[in-house]
């Protein structure tokens, strides 16, 4: 007998009133696997990450995590069961050091010195051990983003749901964050939500394609962005002459 996989979601639909924005997916990520979610916006990308978090409660259909049903439940307990969403916007405490919003969400680590070990070894993931006494809020954009990658790191989640981590980045800091996701995906399963087509090739990752609520395509990130299909409704190119 097979182990199921990690998260599973079965004819998951979501409507609001009269629109259809998750449109029955049958979608499923294996245990160490790193998937990026791509599609134009309206895809439904969004939403599909709020049903999976408990952010919002599906019309129909399950979601499954570790073989359990967590169809609904509340975030705080779809959290506890190891599941961890970063939001495209920080959520930091500005006036604490960057050391401080670490430490903080290392609670889980146990005792003090546990805790200053957790710390200590997520600023060096991140790239941030040179700036741990200086304040979250001065921090630039793409270091805001690095430091809430961290945050989540801290509760050790089973599952990273990341929401457009390089929007607003530079191609320098893509490169690295890039890095850092692959990184985070030795550990544990990462799901990604992201435009940026550079980035999805430098993880070199599964693809999902949203479009119009549904799964369009899935598979490797080559043959995903070579799909007439994705190019017409991603890419906003036109057929190829002669293409079916």
């Amino acid at each position: 007998m097979t182990n199921p996989p990690l998260l599973e979601t079965i004819a998951l639909t979501k409507r609001f009133g009269g629109v259809t924005a998750i449109d029955r997916v049958d979608f499923r990520v294996e245990a160490g696997e790193l998937r990026c979610l791509i599609g134009p916006n309206g895809a439904g990308k969004s939403t599909f990450f709020r049903c999976l978090t408990g952010q919002l409660r599906p019309t129909a259909g399950r979601v499954r995590f570790g073989g359990e049903d967590i169809t609904g439940a509340a975030t705080h307990a779809i959290a506890r069961r190891g599941v961890a969403i970063k939001a495209q916007i920080p959520a930091l405490f500005n006036g604490l050091s960057v050391a401080e919003n670490v430490r903080l969400a290392t609670w889980k680590a146990g005792g003090r010195a546990a805790r200053t070990r957790k710390t200590d070894e997520i600023l060096a993931v991140t790239g941030l051990s040179p700036l741990a006494a200086r304040l979250a809020g001065s921090l630039p954009h793409g270091q805001r983003q690095w430091l809430e990658l961290g945050l989540v790191m801290a509760g050790n989640p089973a599952l990273m749901l990341l929401d457009e981590p390089t929007a607003g980045m530079t191609r320098q800091e893509v490169a690295q964050t890039a890095e850092l996701v692959r990184s985070l995906a030795k550990e544990r399963t990462v799901i990604v939500v992201e435009h940026d087509l550079q980035f999805i090739r430098m993880v070199a990752a599964t693809v999902t394609v949203f479009h119009q609520g549904q799964i369009l395509v899935e598979g490797p990130a080559d043959a995903v962005m070579a799909d007439q299909r994705v190019k017409e409704v991603y890419l906003g190119q036109p057929p190829t002459p002669g293409a079916c």
